[in-house]
C-alpha cells in the first residue's frame, strides 16, 4: 500500500521539480527608433527599455543583432531628448490587412446595394459586387499601406511632465517592459 502511494507522489510532483522560472520581464515587438537631442543631432537604434528618467535605444536596426545579443544600449536622458519617433513593421502588417478588409467589404456592398441591370447582358449584383470589392481591396490596401508606413512621433522637448506623460507610450513600443 505504501509503494503505491510513493509512486504516485514522486510522479505527482515531477511537474514541480521540472518547472523553470520565467524571465519577468516582457518581451513586445521590435519598434525602429529615432530620437532627435536638443542639439539637433539624431540617435537611430531600437527602442529597448523606458525607465523612471531615460530611454535606452540599442545601436542596431538589424532585429538578429537584438536576439542575439550583439548590440549596446545607449541610454538617454529624458532632458536631451526633443522628439522620439518610432515604427513598427506589426504596425505597417496591420494597416495593409484593416486597408485591404475594409475596402473589399465596402466595395462589395456598394456593387451589392447597386443591384442587377434590368434587361439580358447587364451586370447581376455579385457581379457588381465583385468588380468593386477587387477594385476597393486595391483602394484599401494603398491606403493602409500609407497608414502603415507613417512613424508615431512623441514630443518630449526636454520636459520631464512630457515624459512622464508619453511613458506608457514609450514603454507600449519599448523591447523590454
Amino acid at each position: 500500500m505504501i509503494k503505491p502511494l510513493l509512486i504516485s507522489v514522486v510522479f505527482l510532483s515531477l511537474p514541480f521539480l521540472s518547472s523553470a522560472q520565467h524571465d519577468t520581464l516582457r518581451k513586445s515587438e521590435i519598434c525602429k527608433t529615432w530620437i532627435t537631442l536638443g542639439g539637433g543631432s539624431e540617435t537611430q537604434g531600437i527602442l529597448y527599455q523606458t525607465t523612471d528618467s531615460a530611454v535606452q535605444i540599442t545601436n542596431s536596426f538589424i532585429v538578429k543583432d537584438l536576439l542575439s545579443g550583439k548590440y549596446q544600449i545607449t541610454k538617454i536622458n529624458y532632458n536631451n531628448i526633443s522628439v522620439i519617433e518610432t515604427w513598427s513593421i506589426r504596425k505597417f502588417n496591420r494597416g495593409v490587412l484593416y486597408g485591404a478588409f475594409a475596402g473589399t467589404m465596402t466595395g462589395m456592398l456598394i456593387g451589392f446595394s447597386l443591384g442587377s441591370d434590368g434587361g439580358g447582358g447587364g451586370f447581376t449584383a455579385s457581379d457588381k459586387a465583385v468588380m468593386l470589392g477587387i477594385l476597393g481591396f486595391l483602394g484599401g490596401t494603398l491606403v493602409g499601406t500609407f497608414v502603415g508606413l507613417a512613424s508615431i512621433k512623441i514630443p518630449i522637448y526636454g520636459s520631464f511632465d512630457n515624459f512622464n506623460k508619453n511613458k506608457s507610450r514609450l514603454k507600449k513600443h519599448s523591447y523590454i517592459h
